[in-house]
């Protein structure tokens, strides 16, 4: 008899603690393991803005599926069940399939606010099955700076936890699958509560210099198109700081790229006579504009304080257990930002974790970035599906009592108001 690896997952982004969670299957038969059984291993509180994940070894031979049943109390008395089938993550993960589920989901008393949302993903080893507990709507942060600052308004940079959107230019592409990787334009970034763009860019016209973000071989949205979106959004919430950090891929995209830079955002750059150390830098002193920093592989002429171009500094060795690059100076825009280069999320957790631990953690000279994005490459390039994936287990890793060093920016695909919820109840006074 064979049996599937599969994950199952529940997010509570409610706005309020689960108390208890009681399960109950249909068939033991449809389960491999015992100890693997969801009314065994999937019980219990959960906290707001926690989720739980665990593994759930299903019976290949089964022909009816895995069903079983969730019975949910909340801190409030409140009540909620759901019916679900676990074989769904290997039917429909190949096919990223999304659902939102209305007809078996009974709120106890009825619950207008709050809806059961099905996310099933896939990464090289395991199918996934993730429950998101949630406003129908999404969260609109678009003033969360500006909220955060009322409440704290001495904050500096390495005091904070800013949403970060990996690759965010690439919420278009001619590849859907293997390289876009936002499902919301900046603009709906923004208003998710994103604040830390990567922004990487190509010139798709050589002679005409039209310059595009890129990923891999295809190019996502126009940077012209992206920066209008930062002006409008700045313009538009004065007591918001967007961060944009510019990556070139060729020596003739970059000087394009600074003056698109300064004519787009003219007025709203961020602007010093020297570089200071960002991470130590009040929040305050940046609220109302946008902080261009230039990734090392610009020309160092392109950088200019005065004009509100600042340099990049890594201080994360990229890849699997990747080190500590010291600097001999701080003054720059630093960030430990070492990605796991993975597709598959057992590999992904631990390694970020573990760079958190080190390095990770308020107050440092640098921002620590949780790259918590898995690679498409190998067996599987589908980035909705890995987003799926690691994007369940995000709450659960960010409030791991085995790591409680903060992380400053928390980076993802398909960023979206839920998670980014989940990511900013970090900071203090939110």
């Amino acid at each position: 008899m064979g049996s599937y690896n599969t994950t199952l997952g529940l997010v509570n982004l409610s706005g309020k603690d689960i108390e208890s969670t009681a399960v109950t299957i249909d068939n033991s038969s449809d389960w491999d393991n015992d100890t693997w059984r969801p009314d065994v291993n999937f019980t219990g509180a959960l906290a707001d803005s926690h989720s739980r994940n665990v593994r759930a070894e299903i019976n290949s031979s089964t022909n009816e599926g895995c069903w079983f049943s969730v019975a949910i109390t909340f801190a409030d008395r409140t009540k909620l069940s759901f019916r679900a089938n676990q074989w769904d993550a290997k039917e429909y993960g190949n096919g990223g399939v999304r659902q939102t589920y209305t007809t078996d989901v009974v709120f106890d008393p009825p619950n207008p606010y709050l809806e059961v949302y099905q996310v099933v993903g896939e990464d090289s080893v395991v199918y996934c099955n993730t429950y998101y507990i949630r406003a129908p709507v999404p969260p609109d942060h678009s003033s969360w700076m500006g909220g955060l600052l009322a409440v704290s308004p001495d904050v500096t940079l390495n005091q904070l936890t800013i949403p970060g959107s990996h690759d965010a230019g690439m919420y278009r592409s001619a590849n859907p699958t293997s390289a876009k990787t936002q499902s919301l334009d900046v603009t709906g970034q923004l208003a998710a509560g994103s604040r830390y763009f990567d922004l990487r860019i190509g010139v798709w016209d050589v002679t005409g210099i039209e310059i595009w973000t890129y990923h891999g071989a295809y190019y996502g949205g126009r940077l012209d198109d992206i920066l209008d979106q930062v002006r409008d959004f700045i313009v538009a919430h004065p007591k918001e700081t967007i961060f944009l950090k510019c990556r070139s891929y060729n020596s003739y995209d970059q000087q394009p790229t600074v003056d698109l830079l300064h004519s787009k955002l003219a007025g709203h750059l961020f602007i010093a006579n020297s570089t200071p150390n960002f991470a130590s830098t009040r929040l305050d002193a940046l609220s109302g504009k946008v902080v261009c920093v230039l990734h090392p592989d610009y020309a160092s002429s392109m950088i200019d304080p005065a004009n509100g171009t600042f340099p990049y500094a890594d201080y994360g060795v990229e890849g699997k257990g990747g080190g500590f690059i010291q600097h001999s100076s701080n003054a720059n825009f630093g960030v430990f930002d070492s990605y796991t280069n993975a597709n598959d999320v057992d590999e992904m957790v631990p390694d970020q974790q573990n760079k958190r631990t080190l390095y990770g953690g308020y107050g440092n000279d640098y921002l620590f970035l949780l790259s918590w994005t898995l690679t498409g490459y190998g067996s599987i390039f589908n980035l909705d599906l890995l987003s799926s994936t690691a994007n369940g287990q995000l709450p659960q890793g960010l409030y791991d009592p085995n790591h409680p060093q903060i992380p400053n920016i928390v980076y993802i695909d398909n960023v979206d108001g839920w998670l980014c919820r989940a990511i900013l109840s970090l900071n203090p006074g939110i």
